[in-house]
């Protein structure tokens, strides 16, 4: 008989046929499950699909360092977990009801690890930044009108991994995309940048202009994608040639207004191209392909529509 007093790890590791993960139903109450494990380190509740809250006695779990509730259904995290001083590790992964996370999290000073993929959560608990050791990974961020939901989010968190970034129509000024400060998160592997023109269809082409240009990714971004942007040239950063890892680079939607072509035929390491909707484009010429007898030397996949 197993003392769950004394028990350290708690953890779902069964596997299904080829690999996959199964669906576990916890049958003990998630009440239970918190009073008992007094003395639990890591508690993974990953797949445990009927548990859809947290309960406020997650505070009783003191010595907790990792804790996974990924793939469940639960819709909040209760502000108790903001009382588990030595958790280094939270993921909520696939949360698909998840909206949002709790303000007081900056309060976890041994946290190093934060996941929030693929959730409803679209801002930014306030003050990561001071979480020094801490790492981000979320999916997506939706930049709202509000300076205290705006794009100035984003400036603090240690951002690892992809992101893209929705409703950039509501950057009123341009400025304040610089305090993003995407150029420096150096961990940022993939980027989406996104205008909403259903909302508004009448987007200034030079605010969009200033926008992009102070969105300015860091060098080592691997895949960038940029949708439905009305400006009538590109940031410099990208007619500069100042993404040179790229693989890959995806131009969609209705991005109508843009008269140049960045160089893109320079981007050595570029695998995967795709365009569409470019109307104002009438030839392909050294402006595209960069003048350069080796252009395009990675290319494997190229998309025109």
């Amino acid at each position: 008989m197993i003392d769950a007093q004394k028990l350290h790890t708690f953890k779902q590791t069964g596997l299904g046929i080829n690999n996959h993960y199964c669906y576990w139903d916890c049958k003990i109450s998630i009440h239970d499950l918190f009073s008992k494990f007094k003395s639990i380190r890591v508690l993974s509740l990953f797949l445990c699909r009927n548990l859809t809250e947290v309960p406020e006695s997650v505070r009783n779990l003191k010595h907790l360092r990792s804790l996974d509730l990924s793939y469940t259904d639960i819709e909040k995290l209760p502000d108790s977990i903001c009382l588990l001083y030595k958790l280094q590790i939270l993921k909520v992964n696939d949360c698909r009801r998840l909206e949002e996370l709790p303000t007081y999290l900056h309060q976890l000073k041994n946290l190093c690890y934060l996941e929030f993929l693929n959730t409803r959560v679209k801002n930014v608990p306030p003050h990561l930044g001071k979480l020094k050791n801490l790492q981000v990974l979320m999916s997506s961020f939706c930049v709202k009108k509000s300076k205290e939901l705006g794009i100035q989010q984003l400036g603090e968190p240690n951002l690892h991994g992809s992101l893209g970034i929705d409703e950039l129509q509501n950057i009123e000024n341009p400025s304040d995309a610089l305090e993003a400060d995407l150029k420096n998160k150096p961990h940022l592997a993939e980027l989406e940048l996104h205008w909403n023109i259903m909302v508004n269809s009448s987007i200034e082409s030079t605010k969009a202009e200033d926008v992009i240009e102070n969105l300015k990714p860091p060098k080592h971004l691997k895949k960038l994608s940029i949708r439905n942007y009305v400006g009538k040239q590109f940031p410099n950063w990208l007619l500069n040639n100042l993404l040179p890892n790229l693989v890959s680079l995806v131009l969609l939607g209705d991005c109508e207004s843009c008269q140049r072509l960045p160089p893109l035929g320079l981007l050595q390491f570029l695998k995967r191209l795709e365009m569409s909707r470019f109307n104002e484009i009438v030839n392909i010429d050294a402006d595209f392909h960069g003048n350069n007898s080796s252009s395009f030397i990675s290319l494997e996949t190229l998309k025109f529509s």
